[in-house]
């Protein structure tokens, strides 16, 4: 009788441990070469479009054509725009404006020379259909066909450019367009799940930018809301460094008086200046003399620019800087500090801005230089 060996019993422990330690090492394994893999198909996609490395002399000698601005003195040829404006001044007029001068060549606010282009896409997200039609109707736009209009109030979040699918759509829809227009920023970056404060710049910069590239669209157009100061854009500090230029629109004589726009960045300057508003047509006409300098008061800060001036007007001698004025104010409880204090920067500078401008539109008033 042939004797078999026993049956082989039970793995023990360390077998066991033995065992799931390889077949984890192997899974790790597999995962690190398909990131690795993943990371090269991306590398290669990225250095496909990597310019070529040239001279100053070849970038001197390239013909890059002789127009500066896509708006004369606002936006820069192939420039990105940041609009920063409170709430209800006047975003969406000063968009329609905007479109009115690009598709059909018209002058910007009856002032600023703006080359005609041939597609316009608005992506709008805060107007209903029914008022952005009523709206865009009074502008008069002649070359309407010129004009893709994409209306997503309340369907914002198809516009998720973080999604892959939504974001191939998205390149499919404005591929060509001369220009871009978002109104407005703060629901786009909800939908995405994205922060205002933390990661409003990085949107612009990463899938903004890159639904332009693929799209070849040259300009980009951005508005958004301001915070407290009125004039300065909401949330990431990023934001001040995307834009070419950045617009301002602002309510200096309250909620239903004259807006004021502005704008500065890279080769722009402007001041601000009133605008004027034709009601029939929803026209903007930009008053090239008349430089609006008081603001609404900021809550934080206190005080009202005019009432402020009036004092200033009867300081004897008068008022010669803003810190002049920050140090001669007089002390008021500051709810901030909790204390009295002497009128902050801010205040004594809206201020000084009104007083100035009386001064020197006023042919009867010659202050003297403190001291005399």
């Amino acid at each position: 009788m042939k004797l078999t060996e026993p049956p082989a019993g039970p793995p023990d422990a360390a077998d066991l441990f033995a065992s799931a330690v390889r077949e984890q090492v192997w899974r790790l394994d597999v995962a690190e070469e398909a990131k690795r893999q993943r990371g090269q198909r991306e590398s290669d996609l990225l250095l496909a479009d990597l310019p070529a490395s040239r001279s100053l002399t070849e970038l001197l000698g390239e013909d890059l054509g002789d127009t500066d601005y896509l708006v004369d003195q606002l936006w820069p040829e192939e420039g990105n725009v940041l609009l920063a404006a409170p709430d209800k001044a006047g975003k969406s007029t000063l968009l329609g404006n905007l479109v009115r001068a690009l598709v059909d060549g018209d002058l910007f606010l009856d002032h600023f020379k703006t080359r005609q282009v041939q597609r316009v896409v608005l992506v709008d997200n805060e107007l209903s259909p029914r008022l952005l039609q009523k709206w865009l109707r009074d502008q008069g736009v002649v070359n309407s066909d010129r004009v893709q209009v994409e209306t997503l109030r309340g369907r914002v979040g198809t516009f998720n450019l973080l999604n892959p699918h939504l974001f191939a759509e998205w390149v499919r829809r404005v591929q060509g367009a001369d220009v871009l227009l978002l109104d407005v920023l703060r629901p786009v970056l909800d939908a995405a799940g994205l922060s205002e404060d933390k990661e409003a710049g990085q949107f612009l910069r990463g899938p903004l930018a890159s639904l332009a590239a693929e799209a070849g669209v040259g300009h980009l157009f951005v508005s958004h809301h301001t915070g407290h100061e009125g004039t300065r854009a909401r949330g990431d500090s990023a934001l001040k460094d995307w834009p070419d230029a950045k617009w301002a629109l602002t309510k200096p004589r309250g909620e239903y008086g004259p807006r004021a726009f502005e704008a500065f960045g890279r080769d722009v300057a402007l001041k601000p200046h009133l605008l004027q508003f034709e009601p029939q047509t929803r026209r903007l006409v930009l008053d090239p003399e008349e430089v609006a300098v008081s603001r609404d008061p900021d809550p934080k800060r206190g005080g009202d620019p005019s009432r402020d001036a009036d004092l200033l007007e009867t300081w004897d001698p008068p008022p010669t800087s803003v810190n002049n004025v920050r140090t001669r104010s007089p002390l008021e409880w500051n709810p901030v500090r909790k204390r009295e204090a002497h009128w902050g920067t801010g205040r004594a500078k809206a201020a000084f801005e009104v007083f100035e401008h009386r001064r020197k539109t006023s042919p009867d008033s010659s202050p003297k230089p403190e001291g005399q």
